[in-house]
């Protein structure tokens, strides 16, 4: 837990110092913590306030590979979100937890949006291994 709480701290900064890149992989054997450290990130952002979000965030979009299928068509639409214009936050988030489910042909789709984000946009995959990506 002490290793998301510096991630916390370092987010705060990166934000705070307008140095917030496009994409990052957060790994490591906990992914629940690491998914919530995501929603807040999301939330810190759309509403100035660092806590899991409560209701609906206008400018973030949360995937979790456990429950959900990750073809290329849910890849597809990862970038009609990505592209559109921001609302109530600086950034468009997406957040990908357990990003190792995605088949061969979503990872590519994903890398293809990561080669090419728009300025507005911020990707966030978890994984429990950052090789199995």
């Amino acid at each position: 837990m002490a290793a998301i709480k510096e991630l916390e701290k370092d987010f705060k900064t990166l934000i705070e110092n307008e140095r917030l890149d496009h994409a990052y992989a957060l790994y490591g054997p906990h992914l629940p913590s690491q998914f919530e450290l995501t929603k807040s990130l999301a939330n810190f952002l759309e509403k100035g306030k660092w806590a899991s979000p409560e209701g609906i965030l206008l400018d973030a979009k949360f995937i979790d590979g456990t429950t959900q299928n990750l073809g290329v068509d849910v890849a597809r639409e990862f970038s009609e979100f990505l592209y559109r214009q921001p609302v109530a936050s600086p950034r468009r988030t997406l957040v990908i937890n357990s990003a190792a489910e995605f088949t061969t042909q979503a990872q590519n789709a994903i890398l293809k949006i990561v080669e090419e984000p728009p300025s507005h946009g911020l990707i966030i995959l978890t994984v429990r291994d950052i090789n199995s990506l």
